[in-house]
């Protein structure tokens, strides 16, 4: 039960600051009581009873629900991500140059250990 509360409660907040991202608004906090009212309307029209609400969750909302949100829309948006990128597929790929290599990070890193004398032991003393 009280992961229920904790589930909703972070949907109700990642839809508040959504939306709030998708209008602008630099104050979420008047979305907040309207989002409120839509749950609670939302919730209570669902569903009359118990039974009905497992039936709509096991029969009806695989179909209506599941499958198009699993598989229909990553789908789409896997073909339109590949026409998208077909034109622009050579230039995308990355050239070996000497900043994108290891040798280069390498070569930094060991740069940096000489700069502050990390792994030498000091002159006169023994190891």
């Amino acid at each position: 039960m009280i992961g229920r509360f904790f589930k909703i409660g972070l949907f109700f907040y990642a839809a508040v600051l959504g939306l709030s991202h998708v209008f602008k608004l630099k104050n979420p906090s008047p979305l907040v009581f309207s989002i409120g009212l839509v749950v609670l309307f939302y919730s209570l029209s669902l569903a009359q009873n118990y039974f009905e609400h497992v039936y709509e969750g096991l029969k009806i909302g695989p179909f209506t629900l599941h499958f198009p949100v699993q598989i229909v829309i990553p789908a789409l948006l896997l073909v339109i991500t590949f026409l998208r990128n077909r034109k622009n597929l050579p230039s995308a790929t990355m050239k070996k140059t000497a900043e994108n290599s290891s040798y280069f990070h390498f070569s930094i890193g060991f740069n940096l250990l000489k700069l502050y004398n990390i792994g030498k032991k000091p002159k006169g003393e023994p190891l």
